[in-house]
């Protein structure tokens, strides 16, 4: 994605519009592209996109009206400034579809970017785990880290919980929520 986001820094939207529909139907085709499939589906069945575009398709077909009309229609002034608004309006709507699916691109970009960055993270983490582990086990044996997991084990078996629930030990603790569901009565103590 970065490399076509490269490529399309001097485009118009215009430009990107017709190369976007193009290259989504070459990637159903099998055909090899720039930008995945998955990408492509994604950014071109969002709903904005295809209010868009179906409004093109719209001035489109009405451009094919015109054409198949009688040639006294057709060749008429009101034909002529109808065609001339509508053709503005076509390469507007195109232009800025064409700018939307450039930023829904670079949207994507920063989200799979975030994502890898992320991944990266955890994977740090899930190796910096192990290896505490292992140094633990080097320091003190492997007899102390079975009885943990057995001692964890014992504590997660507990018979008055039922299977689909989870047993949470009450230690004086309360959540902010639930303060609301306590009531109780104040006596006046004022003398009166």
């Amino acid at each position: 994605m970065n490399t076509w986001l490269e490529n399309v820094s001097t485009k118009t939207g215009l430009d990107v519009y017709k190369e976007l529909l193009v290259m989504y139907k070459d990637a159903q085709a099998g055909k090899q592209t720039e930008l995945p499939e998955a990408v492509l589906r994604n950014i071109l069945t969002e709903n904005l996109f295809i209010r868009k575009y179906n409004h093109i398709k719209e001035i489109e077909r009405e451009f094919g009206v015109i054409e198949k009309s009688p040639e006294t229609f057709a060749n008429s002034v009101i034909a002529q400034d109808v065609s001339k608004k509508m053709a503005y309006q076509l390469t507007n709507l195109r232009n800025e579809a064409g700018i939307w699916l450039v930023q829904r691109v670079q949207n994507l970009n920063a989200d799979l970017s975030q994502l890898i960055a992320d991944m990266r993270a955890i994977r740090f983490e899930m190796t910096d785990s192990m290896k505490s582990a292992l140094e633990k086990e080097e320091l003190y044996g492997k007899e102390v880290k079975e009885e943990e997991e057995t001692v964890e084990k014992k504590a997660e078996m507990n018979p008055s919980v039922p299977q689909n629930s989870y047993y949470y030990p009450f230690d004086g603790e309360y959540w902010e929520d639930e303060l609301g569901y306590y009531f109780f009565n104040v006596e006046n103590l004022c003398k009166e």
